[in-house]
Formats: C-alpha cells, sequence, structure tokens
C-alpha cells in the first residue's frame, strides 16, 4: 500500500510519456505526466482547470495507460487511487495523484532505462 507522503517529482527525465487515465465516473478522462514510477504503482501530474474536475475519493479505481513514442505498445494498469493533493505544477493548478496498481506491471526496458536514471541523479544529490 502507498503511503501519504511528500512526492519526489521526476517530471523532467519521465517527460517523453504521456499519462491517460479514466475514473469509474461516466466519462470521466483525464491526461497528464508521470511525476514517479515504480513496478507497484506512480504518481500522476493532472493540469486542471477547475478543481472540481475531478472527484474521486481515496481507493477509487481507476484505469489507466503509459504512451510514449520509445514504447513499442502502450502499458496498460489497473489500479486504486492511494492519496491526491492540490499543488501549483509549472504555474498550473494540478492534481498530482499516488496510484497504486492492483498487480504489480513488469516495466518495458525504456522505462527501466529511464528509471536507473532518476536512481542515479537521486544518489548524486546525497
Amino acid at each position: 500500500m502507498l503511503l501519504k507522503r511528500s512526492p519526489r517529482l521526476y517530471h523532467n527525465v519521465l517527460n517523453k510519456f504521456k499519462l491517460e487515465l479514466s475514473l469509474n465516473i461516466a466519462g470521466s478522462e483525464f491526461f497528464g505526466i508521470l511525476g514517479d514510477l515504480s513496478e507497484d504503482g506512480l504518481c500522476a501530474v493532472i493540469p486542471v482547470e477547475d478543481g472540481s474536475m475531478l472527484a474521486t475519493e481515496n481507493g477509487g479505481e481507476v484505469h489507466g495507460s503509459i504512451l510514449g513514442k520509445d514504447l513499442r505498445e502502450e502499458l496498460k494498469f489497473d489500479a486504486r487511487i492511494a492519496w491526491q493533493e492540490m499543488a501549483t505544477f509549472k504555474g498550473k493548478h494540478s492534481f498530482l495523484l499516488g496510484i497504486e496498481f492492483i498487480e504489480s506491471v513488469k516495466l518495458p526496458e525504456v522505462l527501466q532505462e529511464t528509471l536507473l536514471r532518476v536512481a542515479s541523479k537521486d544518489r548524486s544529490a546525497i
């Protein structure tokens, strides 16, 4: 289970991948970017014009896809929202969502390599 904490965002490293989320609320589709990613879950950054657009509770189910030109095919997942908060991201009001995959996913090699760059960046900051 993901615990609520201050998210570390690696959007500059993960910016070549896009995120598409569909909530179990009729017609609710959202597009955003990855803030962080692991085999067990992710942090999504969803820009919103109106804070009431994303009305769901923690534990709500979500279906999603990670897209990117370097991916051979989109990475689909089923998940639950573990936590959520409003934040200002690049000057826009955004939702940060902690998303826990229902089943761990096997990350494609290109995503694993990208995450290795994130890990090495973290180690150099210590």
